[in-house]
């Protein structure tokens, strides 16, 4: 019915070129947010965020490749490439969000802590959290731990390995990237004196 309204030429160009305009401002729209992931990759790497980077891409191309069509709807081009064209832009969409909302789902992300006042023997390889991995990919730590003896705190993996290890009485590091592969891991603190700690993991 919408069709019906715009009979002649001029009106039929007209309504494509409202299109296209609304085309166009999504797409650049969608390329800003291709940027804001862009610069995510960049500063703190992950997969979730490299799947909605090229899905932000993917999506903003194909529209703006669209308004040029809705502009000019007569110029000479493949129908078949246009259709195959359609079916990646849907594909994109809906393969890229749920592969970003199933990947997001199934990142360890927790927040705990450990604060003793007083240690009557020493704290030797104390493993207190366990956690899975389901995915390599990066990992990150955030760690503030004080202690009027230095304290140790490390990443185990499954086969006793230390991943990341760091000691002192006054422990503070922010985004600390963590290398993981699939498996499972858990966190392990050495002490001899009273000790505050909280680490966050996502």
């Amino acid at each position: 019915e919408a069709y019906e309204i715009f009979t002649d030429r001029e009106s039929l160009m007209e309504m494509n070129r409202r299109w296209a305009r609304i085309a166009t401002a999504i797409g650049i729209i969608l390329a800003l947010f291709a940027v804001i992931y862009a610069i995510r990759m960049i500063t703190r790497p992950e997969l979730p965020a490299l799947i909605m980077l090229v899905t932000f891409l993917v999506e903003s191309a194909c529209l703006l490749y669209g308004s040029v069509i809705m502009r000019n709807p007569e110029a000479s081009r493949s129908r078949r490439s246009d259709s195959v064209l359609f079916a990646i832009f849907l594909a994109v969409v809906i393969l890229g969000n749920i592969g970003n909302l199933y990947l997001s789902d199934h990142r360890p992300y927790f927040q705990t802590q450990q604060q003793m006042d007083s240690i009557s023997e020493p704290i030797e390889d104390n493993r207190w959290v366990n956690f899975t991995v389901e995915y390599p990919d990066n990992y990150y730590l955030d760690l503030k731990a004080s202690a009027q003896e230095p304290l140790t705190f490390s990443v185990v993996n499954e086969n006793g390995e230390r991943i990341f290890t760091e000691t002192g009485t006054v422990i503070d590091k922010e985004n600390v990237r963590l290398k993981l592969a699939k498996g499972q891991y858990s966190f392990s603190m050495s002490a001899t004196s009273r000790f505050e700690l909280n680490c966050t993991l996502r």
